[in-house]
């Protein structure tokens, strides 16, 4: 909760380049690998920016239990972010 206070959402407009353009079409291609109720919670989360409460509330989960969902899922696609751009 205290981590969900804190966060500040940047409105800052960033550069897009190629790298960025291919690193959208991986997380693209990534996210429609998933699977459904994974995705939906990434999206409720950093797409529509709900709490871990209202996500909980949504699918019928404690808060503590959508964070360590969503922490796995993320950290599992920052696994296959390094394997696939740290070359």
């Amino acid at each position: 909760k205290r981590r969900e206070e804190t966060a500040v959402p940047s409105d800052r407009p960033t550069e897009r380049d190629e790298t960025t353009d291919e690193q959208l079409r991986w997380l693209r291609n990534e996210l429609a690998g998933m699977d459904a109720p994974e995705t939906g919670l990434l999206v409720m989360r950093y797409r529509l920016g709900w709490t871990l409460e209202r996500i909980g509330r949504a699918v019928g989960l404690r808060p503590g239990a959508v964070d360590g969902r969503l922490r796995r899922a993320t950290a599992e696609l920052q696994k296959k972010a390094r394997e696939s751009f740290d070359k």
